[in-house]
């Protein structure tokens, strides 16, 4: 995502918020987000962006299915737990969230929007529900501060951008049943802390050529006995160098935790 598209998605946001049909100045967004006042069904609102309340919990939310596009968007809330009822988080829901450290998500969810999560720099990790089947594109662009994140076997395709400048996430491990990977997807860790990508599908799934990138990339382990099959895969030749079988070990860990779920 460029520099133009990101303004462009704040600009969105803020218009769905405010009702504005107007151009916004880069340099005037910080005055608008800072006037925004948030609405909708979801209780507390109002007070998340004057910062006077910063907990959402799963009372407040109590019989909400689904989190509306942008309903969180620009607050300043802490941390939210959604309630059971909970099915499905829309786009943009809990965009540019900057203060977010914690969130649960419940086990009934089975969609999250593109960048529902994105640029939320204090996030440090998250734990997807074995239900969700769909990760929006973006889903977790741009958090900064993420460690950790598991991705549930019941995803079978990770859109663009999901995990794209991600840079503290420096390990992540690719469900077997995952056949699509888009652009700008795993452009994970950083130049001096480069990332390892677990993969284990034992067909390469459908990539771009920029779904890695070399300068941020450690390692692609991939299962044993698979290894020529990726390097020779359209666009995974572009990362030859950096792909490896694992070890005898790893792939017996690997059917392990298989056999456990």
């Amino acid at each position: 995502m460029t520099l133009r598209e990101v303004f462009s998605s704040i600009a969105n946001a803020i218009r769905s918020k405010t009702g504005k049909t107007a151009t916004i100045k880069p340099v005037d967004m910080a005055t608008e987000i800072e006037s925004i006042q948030a609405g909708g069904g979801e209780n507390k609102l109002p007070q998340l962006v004057d910062g006077s309340i910063t907990t959402v919990t799963a009372n407040d939310l109590a019989g909400v299915t689904k989190i509306r596009s942008y309903a969180f968007a620009f607050s300043k809330i802490t941390n939210i737990t959604f309630p059971d009822s909970l099915t499905e988080i829309g786009q943009y829901s809990i965009y540019f969230c900057s203060s977010l450290t914690s969130i649960t998500i419940p086990a009934n969810v089975t969609s999250i929007g593109g960048y529902a999560f994105s640029n939320c720099s204090s996030l440090t990790s998250i734990t997807i529900p074995a239900n969700v089947t769909s990760i929006g594109g973006g889903a977790f662009f741009y958090c900064s501060s993420l460690t950790s994140i598991n991705i549930p076997d019941s995803v079978t395709s990770i859109s663009s951008d999901t995990f794209g400048f991600c840079s503290s996430l420096t390990q992540i491990t690719i469900p077997a049943n995952v056949t699509s990977i888009g652009g700008s997807a795993l452009q994970i860790g950083s130049s001096t802390n480069k990332a390892t990508i677990t993969m284990k599908p034992t067909t390469p799934p459908q990539i771009s050529s920029n779904t890695f990138t070399t300068s941020k990339l450690n390692k692609i382990i991939v299962p044993v006995g698979c290894g020529d099959t990726y390097k020779s895969a359209t666009n995974w030749s572009n990362f030859a160098d950096y792909i490896e079988e694992a070890t005898a070990w790893l792939q017996k860990s690997f059917l392990e935790q298989e056999k456990m779920v």
